[in-house]
């Protein structure tokens, strides 16, 4: 059984979390110092030194929340329909669009969040389809890469241009007729 985390410790690592996500609406990723987070969550130096080694570390804890919010309903993406999965992620997406527009800003070496999600998509789609279909696995993971892509950029396109409200069937619609005219068919066919 996991010990409930003391409320100081949760208040400090909130103030730590506030302070870096209002940074990221300030200043980029790159420019915002140890110092700004100290600054802004009025703590000292120790105080953040005993919870996170540095900014990436907060960075990183906030990806990996992000990873868990979404990551926890893919496995019920190829269960349902299309429709429903996405009546199912629009409350999530909602309440987590200005987190994940802060976050998907930060692209290091070890913090990218939007590529961390496609790759868990794309995961998610082989591991389905390995036991659904006749495609070899270097099939399967192509098919996955462009599933994962589509998701992915289907979801940066909201963040980018801050649309909060979206009629999924009309989202739906637009992809089908996208890839209708990627798919463009012999006259014969």
């Amino acid at each position: 059984m996991m010990k409930k985390q003391d409320i100081r410790v949760e208040k400090t690592l909130h103030k730590i979390r506030t302070a870096f996500l209002d940074l990221l609406d300030e200043k980029e990723f790159e420019q915002i110092t140890v110092q700004d987070i100290l600054n802004k969550a009025k703590i000292n130096r120790s105080t953040f030194y005993k919870y996170y080694m540095n900014k990436n570390e907060v960075a990183l804890a906030l990806v990996n929340e992000l990873k868990l919010v979404f990551g926890s309903d893919l496995d019920q993406r190829f269960t349902i329909s299309t429709l429903e999965f996405a009546k199912l992620m629009r409350p999530v997406f909602l309440a987590n669009q200005d987190l994940v527009r802060k976050i998907s800003k930060i692209r290091t070496p070890k913090i990218h969040f939007l590529e961390d999600l496609r790759e868990m998509v794309k995961m998610a789609y082989v591991k389905h389809q390995r036991h659904c279909s006749d495609f070899s696995l270097e099939e399967l993971n192509f098919q996955g890469h462009l599933f994962g892509t589509v998701s992915l950029t289907v979801l940066q396109y909201f963040i980018e241009h801050d649309i909060e409200l979206f009629e999924t069937q009309a989202v739906i619609e637009n992809i089908t007729e996208v890839f209708n005219l990627l798919i463009i068919k012999d006259k014969g066919e």
